[in-house]
């Protein structure tokens, strides 16, 4: 990858200011956000106990976590690029949630196979995939598209975006150690630093 592309100390530096800036929205939105993940793990578990609608409830459950990733990827969208984000920011993007469903569904089957065949396949497509959710929103692509491009827009970037990637994953890994508060502020900041590396490679690659 060029030099230039992106640093991630920059990616995070940006994300940090850009989360300061509409930290009470943030916060907010995190909250809600948690509280449906708290109902969604509830439902995992107690489907668990009733094989026969497991199935069908494991579905709602990945729906869910769908849903609260694709309010952060478009929340971090908007404040990337226009440097504020509001609920009416929002609205006009859920109709592209069922793509983004789509996609949520290919990316997560393609990672348990990937992480069955001995890791290293599951952690190469975590990053080339990864960029998916900012296309399907971002550039209103179909979910199946949104993972090609993916894979195309991080080619010659892999060693970068996967050190990058970690570095996200140590940040919300340190928000959970401070009694699972921290992530109210870890996970939108890491949500806009990738918004803001996705834009960098998509300024890159994409016409």
């Amino acid at each position: 990858m060029t030099a230039d592309t992106f640093r991630i100390g920059e990616a995070l530096s940006f994300g940090w200011d850009r989360f300061r800036a509409n930290a009470g929205f943030l916060l907010l939105l995190g909250l809600v956000l948690g509280v449906l993940l708290v109902v969604a793990n509830g439902l995992q578990r107690a489907a668990a106990a009733a094989p026969p609608v497991f199935a069908l409830v494991y579905l709602l459950v990945l729906a869910i976590n769908a849903f609260i990733s694709f309010v952060f990827v478009t929340a971090a969208l908007e404040i990337e690029k226009f440097g504020s984000v509001s609920l009416d920011d929002l609205a006009p993007h859920l109709p592209r949630f069922f793509q983004y469903f789509i996609g949520y569904l290919l990316f997560f089957l393609a990672l348990m196979i990937g992480y069955a065949l001995l890791i290293l396949p599951g952690v190469y497509l975590s990053v080339k995939l990864f960029f998916y959710m900012f296309l399907v929103v971002d550039k209103k692509m179909p979910g199946v598209d949104a993972l090609k491009l993916s894979y195309d827009m991080t080619r010659g970037h892999f060693g970068s975006l996967l050190c990058f990637l970690l570095s996200l994953i140590v940040i919300n890994m340190a928000g959970l150690m401070l009694f699972g508060i921290g992530v109210l502020l870890t996970i939108p900041l890491t949500f806009i630093a990738a918004a803001y590396v996705y834009r960098k490679l998509a300024e890159k690659s994409l016409p």
